[in-house]
């Protein structure tokens, strides 16, 4: 019998994941741009769908699609390879914990899987407005570690390419309760 995983592509998913023990890790701009790179890669490479991002000084919140493979294998890979990347690329801006323990938290952090358009757009927001939020950034698409300015404004180079909303969510606002 096959063991079945949560989030089988294509369905989407809100995914939040954090370093280890929540350390606030991820405050320089090199440790933030092997992490974006790295999206930009996968995204580029088909692996997944991206529709938000936003990386934050201890966590990174994501709406993604599965394409080429689930979101849990994704993300597995995703946090293996940034760890590994990180410890060879990022020494000196890493706190000794960080290059030579976990870098990410252990599992799959917190996920949601998402069906209705109702709350597509309410993660998206909630991502992308996550910066303002925790006093990073007066306006969400100042702040240079997430999606908002691709989504708002125009795509930037270098940044993970955004994809269109996915198939097949559900619009709760039809459903009404026979009277």
């Amino acid at each position: 019998m096959q063991k079945e995983h949560r989030h089988e592509h294509p369905r989407s998913a809100f995914l939040t994941f954090s370093c280890h023990e929540r350390q606030h890790w991820m405050v320089t701009d090199p440790v933030r741009a092997v992490i974006r790179e790295q999206l930009a890669t996968d995204t580029r490479n088909r692996l997944i769908e991206l529709h938000a991002w936003v990386i934050m000084a201890n966590h990174i919140h994501l709406l993604a699609t599965g394409h080429q493979m689930s979101v849990s294998a994704w993300m597995y890979r995703f946090k293996k390879a940034t760890a590994f990347q990180l410890r060879s690329k990022c020494q000196l801006f890493l706190p000794p914990p960080a290059r030579e323990g976990s870098f990410w938290m252990k599992g799959g952090g917190h996920d949601r899987t998402i069906w209705s358009w109702q709350e597509y757009w309410h993660k998206l927001e909630y991502i992308h407005f996550n910066p303002m939020r925790a006093g990073l950034c007066r306006r969400a698409e100042d702040w240079s570690w997430s999606s908002a300015s691709d989504f708002l404004i125009r795509p930037r180079v270098g940044c993970p390419t955004l994809a269109h909303p996915p198939e097949g969510l559900v619009d709760l606002l039809w459903w009404k309760p026979s009277a």
